[in-house]
């Protein structure tokens, strides 16, 4: 059989699979895409595929979305004339048919692109697969299994656990787009959705994992949220319990000085009343030990 110039079986479709969450990675039966002609290409694509909901995860006969030409010229070319711009999108969707393959297939009804005089849509039947969307069905199918509390079901724990295994890094780190102020706000929308959701996923995993007093677990989630917003007092306050409850009264204490340095290095305030109270409770030798665990409250992050 003939092959193409990745090696692959000429008018074969390959599986596009797309890392977003972190620095962009794109790849086709498992082989790196490097052949991106611009940062803007790559940006269309993670575009259309983040707005393209995969075939085999919807329910129902709906089909994906189809934009306009003109829209995405806005989109991604806003400060252009508009000639300027649709010419630009011409340029880049070229580039980006060459980069997945789709010039190498002789049925256009299975290319990546779906492209026509005014319209362009990404083929949700073509088999891909992106983070974001693993990321988002996982929390889904939380949202929807039936049990008491997620933070006492196993199995949505380990759906959680999958989902936080799956965010290595803020939406499509890295990028800047300087001259599309609209792409950069939808990417700055999707950054802030799935930060919120990580979160969340991290709260009910620190939740469980005290509830069940594995304070090593919890730990690794605390750090796992002071990560996504190092500045969250509470979340400082909740690694000197953990710390404490495991016997590192050192580690708890040095928690505190760091929490100290940097709120007053980032928002010009000190420790507030109770954390002050339980570092002194930590450095006195005051804080109940795991035997009394459950007469102590301890509070989780509220994620907006």
């Amino acid at each position: 059989r003939s092959l193409d110039c990745r090696g692959l079986p000429l008018h074969s479709m390959p599986h596009l699979s797309l890392v977003l969450l972190g620095q962009f990675r794109a790849t086709l039966d498992g082989q790196l895409i490097t052949n991106f002609q611009s940062d803007k290409v790559r940006a269309l694509l993670a575009y259309l595929a983040s707005e393209t909901e995969p075939a085999s995860l919807r329910s129902g006969a709906e089909t994906g979305k189809t934009y306009s030409r003109n829209g995405l010229a806005t989109l991604f070319w806003d400060g252009y004339r508009e000639e300027s711009a649709r010419n630009s999108l011409r340029q880049a969707l070229y580039h980006l048919r060459r980069a997945l393959g789709d010039d190498d297939l002789t049925d256009e009804s299975t290319a990546f692109l779906q492209i026509t005089r005014q319209t362009v849509e990404f083929n949700s039947t073509a088999p891909f697969t992106s983070d974001v969307h693993r990321f988002h069905q996982l929390l889904a199918d939380c949202a929807t299994h039936a049990h008491p509390r997620i933070d006492e079901c196993p199995a949505c724990l380990a759906r959680l656990q999958q989902a936080i295994d799956l965010y290595r890094g803020e939406f499509l780190a890295g990028f800047a787009i300087n001259d599309s102020a609209a792409f950069e706000e939808w990417r700055r929308i999707q950054q802030e959705r799935l930060h919120i959701e990580a979160l969340d996923a991290l709260t009910h995993l620190t939740n469980a994992a005290l509830k069940s007093g594995k304070y090593e677990s919890a730990r690794k989630s605390i750090l796992g949220q002071m990560q996504l917003e190092p500045w969250r007092e509470e979340t400082h306050r909740q690694l000197m319990r953990v710390l404490a409850l495991l016997g590192d009264r050192s580690a708890a204490i040095t928690q505190y000085h760091a929490c100290k340095h940097l709120l007053l290095e980032e928002l010009g305030i000190e420790p507030d009343a109770s954390t002050v109270q339980l570092y002194e409770q930590i450095r006195s030798g005051n804080f109940p030990d795991k035997s009394t665990i459950a007469t102590v409250a301890l509070p989780l992050m509220e994620v907006a």
